[in-house]
């Protein structure tokens, strides 16, 4: 097989590094190690390697209603909608940078069968004017996988299959498995670092509210 000249868009290594197998979005062009990316490895090149972004661009996404990290609660799943994406995604929840295409994952609100890609609200400008519209929630692969290797916030951002389990994940929702950002992943969810032994239970309430012993309310 003729190896892919560039480097991957996460590890910034050529193709057959460390026998890594790069492949190329063959909409916009980012290239990524299968193992990188969270792709079952091969050894073959895929020309029709579409990555998750350039897919997403123009299907409707199912979401919650109210969409927000770690769920809300028993109301979980009760009223959704349909969001659709319209472009090829650019802008990542965990940083500032923007420009040009790079490898990116859905991010989801919640683990689990629930879970669905989270919704944010985005300002457009247009003619000068600012207003306000819905957006699936993206973020670069780069940025999670760096966010899940550091000790300090290692937990709060994990790799999980399109139903929404990740590593260790069981039925019942609790396991002491160590989550990681490796395996076939089709999305990325957010946790509560805080949160290990409340049966994988996400919020995104403050240090402030957890202490007062806030309810999880649907907004």
């Amino acid at each position: 097989t003729m190896k892919i000249k560039g480097k991957c868009d996460i590890c910034e290594k050529s193709d057959g590094f460390w026998g890594h197998n790069l492949q190329q979005c063959k909409v916009c062009h980012i290239l990524v190690h299968e193992l990188c990316y969270g792709m079952v490895e091969t050894t073959t090149k895929d020309s029709n390697f579409t990555c998750h972004a350039c897919k997403a661009v123009g299907t409707s996404v199912e979401v919650n209603v109210p969409s927000k990290i770690g769920g809300c609660g028993k109301k979980m799943g009760r009223k959704r909608e349909l969001v659709k994406q319209r472009h090829r995604p650019k802008e990542c929840l965990l940083c500032s940078h923007d420009k040009g295409y790079h490898a990116m994952h859905p991010l989801l609100d919640t683990h689990g069968p629930e879970g669905r890609q989270l919704v944010v609200d985005r300002t457009v400008w247009k003619d000068g004017t600012a207003r306000k519209e819905k957006g699936l929630a993206w973020v670069h692969t780069l940025c999670a996988s760096v966010i899940c290797s550091n000790p300090g916030t290692e937990s709060s951002v994990y790799g999980c299959d399109k139903y929404g389990n990740y590593y260790g994940y069981d039925d019942e929702g609790d396991s002491d498995d160590e989550e990681e950002f490796t395996g076939d992943n089709d999305g990325v969810n957010t946790k509560d670092k805080d949160d290990d032994k409340a049966a994988k239970k996400m919020t995104n309430q403050s240090d402030e509210e957890e202490e007062s012993g806030g309810d999880e309310k649907c907004a």
